[in-house]
């Protein structure tokens, strides 16, 4: 019986922008994948509601990805290798309730803009590089 060729684990890109155009789209889940490359800033326009990016290889910052996102529950971009600051437009996302941003090398301080969102009930910021305190906001929530 011939021998299985070995299976190696290959990087793949993902060509975003085409997600773009669905202007419909309100779940979107590509993790547990190796994709590569940087998150578009075009995510902002679309009707987002749970996104699921987790265990990839994504890079670069979260700064205008998700910026318009208002309607966002879910935002699991854990696993990853992003970069950068949480933005203060976090704070406007006022639906959030899983904030999942663990396992990058996201860096500063916790923004006060999460105080904001009233109805978050699971925060992940593990495994990250932020400095300061943990915000009293978040310290004494119950679920959090």
């Amino acid at each position: 019986m011939p021998s299985r060729p070995s299976q190696k684990q290959k990087n793949f890109r993902v060509n975003f922008t085409l997600m773009c155009n669905v202007s419909s789209l309100q779940v979107f889940d590509l993790s547990e994948n190796i994709i590569t490359g940087t998150l578009p800033s075009c995510f902002s326009s679309l009707p987002l509601v749970h996104v699921y990016l987790s265990q990839n290889k994504l890079q670069g910052s979260l700064e205008d990805a998700f910026h318009n996102s208002f309607e966002l529950i879910t935002l699991d971009l854990s696993h990853n290798q992003l970069t950068g600051n949480i933005s203060e437009w976090i704070g406007e996302v006022s639906h959030m309730s899983f904030l999942l941003l663990g396992y990058n090398n996201l860096e500063g301080r916790i923004p006060i803009q999460l105080c904001k969102l009233d109805k978050l009930s699971f925060i992940d910021l593990s495994h990250d590089k932020f400095s300061g305190h943990i915000l009293p906001c978040l310290r004494f929530r119950s679920g959090i």
